[in-house]
């Protein structure tokens, strides 16, 4: 059903901390009613519209915002697990969707029924007048990169940027796999490129390609304010009553976690947690709350977070991307953007980001070019 309205019911209801079945007995109607509304498969009453408006101390036309032609189905590339609202972009001209990362940032579509399975997704789209072609879409762990996003968003005449947090593994599959234009790794020295060289050209063998430098980090292991468990390098990591966090395979830090635990005299066993943590924000998330005593991740997220970090590798942090795509206007706007003087201004004040050389771009040659 193509819905000639536009809800925003769910964003304002989560900003006055309404639950789904809160917010439908304050308007007298069920929660799979308000759910209906909320995914913009219903048309509210007019008498319906006027009850949220009050409950929402706002007005109607903020609640629901007509469309101004009638929307599209399109096919677009996509994870097979996208539902929901989606943004749009095109990767090398194929139409490609991703799911919005909050409640606040707009939607170029809705996934229209399920998916087929093959990474083929049917999208009713709401805008009239899409500036699709503008769209950048990378990937990575990078907590920063968020910040980047943002930050090249509010400035006029340089796209949109659109950031998928994904660890270093899943980011070159969805490369590789044309879903984002660039995506982030960090899986080598803060000093030593030569190793992402070699990863660009083992992974992408017959495609030039160029690394985008973006920050530099310690990574390390992460504990409680204070370390009340006493943990330190070495054989203590292997202490039965230590509580891990460890992230998901396919994560460098993951990685790092079992080389740590390797080099310790510990032998390499199945991950034993029961919530996985997918970012580094989650890790440190999961240790500020209590669920864990330690975990590996970067320094940043302990800096956040106010916990005990103890630094064990300096990384860097490089996007990936296919070389012909710098010719397209909004990659290198993007690129040209990450040395800019506005969010050089941004980045410099996060704690535990080394962004000194942001914006520096190098030619792949998978040859030695350490500095």
């Amino acid at each position: 059903m193509n819905v000639p309205i536009t809800s925003h019911i769910r964003r304002y209801r989560l900003e006055q901390g309404l639950s789904q079945a809160q917010l439908a007995k304050k308007v007298g109607i069920s929660r799979q009613a308000l759910i209906l509304i909320e995914t913009q498969r219903q048309i509210p009453s007019t008498t319906l519209s006027l009850m949220f408006s009050r409950v929402l101390n706002s007005s109607v036309e903020a609640l629901f915002t007509l469309n101004d032609g009638p929307s599209q189905t399109l096919i677009a590339k996509g994870l097979s697990s996208t539902t929901g609202r989606v943004v749009l972009g095109r990767v090398d001209g194929e139409l490609v969707a991703h799911p919005v990362q909050t409640e606040r940032s707009p939607a170029d579509g809705l996934i229209h029924g399920p998916n087929t399975g093959d990474s083929r997704l049917s999208v009713d789209t709401l805008e009239t007048s899409p500036q699709w072609d503008d769209q950048v879409f990378v990937a990575g762990c990078a907590p920063i990169l968020g910040l980047i996003a943002e930050s090249v968003n509010r400035q006029p005449g340089l796209g949109r940027v659109n950031w998928q947090m994904s660890n270093s593994s899943q980011s070159l599959k969805m490369l590789r796999s044309g879903l984002v234009h660039g995506g982030g790794v960090h899986r080598a020295p803060s000093t030593k490129i030569g190793a992402h060289h070699q990863l660009a050209r083992k992974t992408f063998p017959k495609t030039p390609m160029v690394l985008v430098h973006v920050a530099k980090w310690k990574a390390g292991l992460v504990m409680s304010p204070g370390n009340p468990m006493g943990v330190e390098t070495g054989a203590t990591l292997l202490r039965e009553d230590l509580r891990w966090a460890i992230r998901e395979p396919g994560a460098s830090a993951h990685k790092l976690h079992h080389e740590l635990i390797e080099n310790a005299g510990g032998e390499k066993r199945p991950d034993v947690q029961e919530k996985v943590p997918k970012s580094h924000q989650e890790l440190a998330m999961l240790i500020n709350y209590g669920q864990a005593d330690v975990g590996v991740a970067i320094e940043a997220v302990a800096l956040q977070k106010n916990l005990d970090f103890i630094p064990i590798v300096e990384e860097r942090f490089d996007l990936f991307f296919p070389r012909h795509r710098l010719e397209q206007p909004a990659i290198k706007r993007f690129i040209d953007s990450l040395s800019s003087r506005g969010v050089k201004q941004q980045l410099c004040h996060v704690p535990g980001y080394d962004t000194s050389e942001c914006g520096h771009v190098f030619e792949c040659t998978g040859q030695n070019q350490d500095a």
